[in-house]
């Protein structure tokens, strides 16, 4: 069905059997209105570059459309737009696991370092709410592009130490949640990329507290396991004087309380300093 039936009708109304000469002027006429897109209705209709709540660019970095965000990308001047949210497009990437997009910007960003021409995508930018491109990775469980981002952090410069509004870094996500492997890869590396596996949120819970509160029984072994070599502290209190093993105990996590009991004696003779704390009563 046609939109705009009387357009090529008024171009084929200037043919006639009196002049082939005609032809070149319809020709002419069809070369506007298709190769040079003339059409009369772009003047009437506003296609905007900038959405309401989005650009083009957010758009491609969300739906993963790695050809359609290049092209963007690279008509964008500034590389770190946001949206109303706050987010970039680097932010959306990792929030919706768009794996080859944040693998494209990463790549950029080593060129412009290699250039010398820093600044132009900042990996570190926060939203609104204060969350880095690392906790909407973390936090929307996509640990394939937590892990990138994490292998990758000490080349670019990517702060995994950063907080949000709340407190929370990316560990105290992925302790949360249960990511097994982006905990022991942030464990092994915590030295290098001088992760503060003891950091607090703003209600004093750890991570290894909020793992204990969740029942992550895998994460409350490797957090024992490592505590000695790095230095964990399992008796950190929250802002009401609770311990991981008082909050394992409030939300009755049977397996964790098991573990705490089985392993206090031998944490305790292998750190001094390492106890486990029993309360006579939790409120």
């Amino acid at each position: 069905m046609l939109r705009f039936p009387h357009l090529p009708e008024q171009i084929f109304q200037k043919l006639n059997n009196e002049s082939l000469f005609k032809c070149r002027e319809v020709a002419k006429d069809w070369k506007s209105l298709i190769d040079g897109r003339n059409y009369p209705w772009l003047c009437i209709v506003n296609i905007p570059t900038i959405l309401k709540k989005s650009t083009y660019l957010h758009l491609a970095a969300e739906t993963g459309q790695i050809q359609a965000f290049k092209t963007a990308f690279s008509e964008t001047e500034d590389k770190n737009i946001k949206n109303d949210y706050g987010e970039t497009s680097f932010h959306i990437a990792c929030k919706n696991g768009c794996f080859k997009i944040v693998q494209l910007l990463l790549h950029t960003a080593d060129l412009e370092i290699n250039a010398k021409n820093n600044g132009d995508i900042n990996l570190n930018a926060t939203t609104k709410i204060g969350d880095t491109a690392f906790h909407l990775a973390c936090k929307n469980v996509h640990s394939y592009v937590a892990k990138i981002l994490l292998e990758n952090a000490a080349s670019f410069g990517i702060d995994l130490n950063a907080k949000n509004n709340r407190g929370w870094t990316g560990f105290h996500y992925v302790c949360e949640l249960g990511f097994l492997d982006v905990v022991q890869l942030s464990m092994r590396n915590a030295a290098a990329l001088s992760i503060d596996l003891n950091t607090r949120v703003n209600t004093g819970l750890a991570a290894f507290d909020l793992a204990c509160c969740e029942g992550r029984l895998n994460l409350v072994k490797i957090f024992m396991e490592y505590a000695v070599n790095l230095r964990i502290d399992l008796n950190t209190k929250c802002n009401i004087g609770m311990t991981a093993f008082h909050n394992a105990c409030s939300k009755d996590n049977p397996n964790v309380i098991k573990t705490f009991l089985e392993n206090a004696v031998a944490l305790t003779e292998c750190e001094p300093e390492i106890q486990v704390y029993f309360p006579e009563k939790l409120n």
